[in-house]
């Protein structure tokens, strides 16, 4: 892919997926997360998938890389609708992102919060919560600066 690139765009798509994430207990304490992707939410990424493809070739674009593994890149809507309806649940590339304030530490006045002051996880004292999610409200443009020192304050304190 070296070529020249004179315009270039990145585009998350998202949605609140009905599929679980679940643990299991290895040894002990130990636990992995698995999640696995449910056929209805496959098909509403695909649709969403299909509309945003579109939706650039119709703006202009010229070549699209589609969150799929190990598939070429696609120069037309007909190439892209090919790929789209070839992709099985193992080769999309899944993402969480957790936009500020989606899951924010308790304060006053707030409704329950899904973690603790440190950023624990409900449930699973091991699991931490340590992104912009935290955040109580949106702190405006590039606020990495602030997240990661409201982090580092947590893990600092944490280890006290």
């Amino acid at each position: 892919y070296q070529q020249k690139i004179d315009h270039l765009a990145i585009f998350t798509l998202q949605f609140k997926p009905t599929s679980k994430i679940f643990d299991f207990h290895l040894f002990g304490k130990n636990f992995v997360l698995f999640f696995f992707l449910k056929k209805q939410d496959l098909l509403k990424m695909k649709k969403y998938i299909e509309l945003t493809s579109n939706l650039l070739f119709d703006a202009g674009a010229v070549s699209l890389k589609l969150p799929f593994f190990s598939t070429p890149i696609v120069r037309t809507k007909s190439e892209s609708l090919e790929q789209i309806y070839k992709a099985k649940r193992g080769i999309l590339s899944l993402t969480t992102v957790h936009l500020m304030s989606s899951i924010p530490l308790p304060g006053k006045g707030q409704r329950k919060s899904h973690i603790d002051g440190w950023g624990r996880l409900k449930g699973h004292p091991r699991v931490r919560v340590l992104d912009a999610s935290i955040i109580p409200s949106s702190i405006g443009e590039s606020p990495q600066g602030t997240i990661m020192a409201l982090i580092r304050y947590l893990m600092r304190k944490e280890n006290q």
